[in-house]
């Protein structure tokens, strides 16, 4: 399993508008093929966002949605510094059941 990990921080009075964005890439990314799962992680104090997507195998361009450079290009409004994702292979995890 591979995640996709981008690490930011939201302008100011945009945290909602990001996690409508986040939402919207979340339904987006569910039609691809190995599409594993998503979190989004904000810190309230200091807006540092986290927004990790976990896939099957390697997530190289060709497995976004067809609209992820559009939704990379919006997200530009509402985050503070460039984006800029990498890859990382998960080597353990665990979930506790609900």
């Amino acid at each position: 399993m591979y995640a996709r990990v981008i690490i930011n921080r939201v302008r100011p009075g945009m945290e909602e508008e990001a996690s409508n964005s986040v939402r919207a890439g979340m339904a987006a990314n569910q039609q691809q093929p190995g599409y594993r799962g998503q979190y989004y992680l904000l810190e309230a104090e200091t807006n540092r966002s986290i927004l990790i997507t976990l896939w099957e195998e390697d997530p190289s361009p060709h497995t976004f949605h067809p609209d992820y450079q559009q939704r990379m290009d919006n997200a530009v409004r509402v985050l503070a510094e460039s984006v800029v994702p990498r890859i990382y292979q998960v080597i353990a995890a665990q979930e506790q059941p609900s």
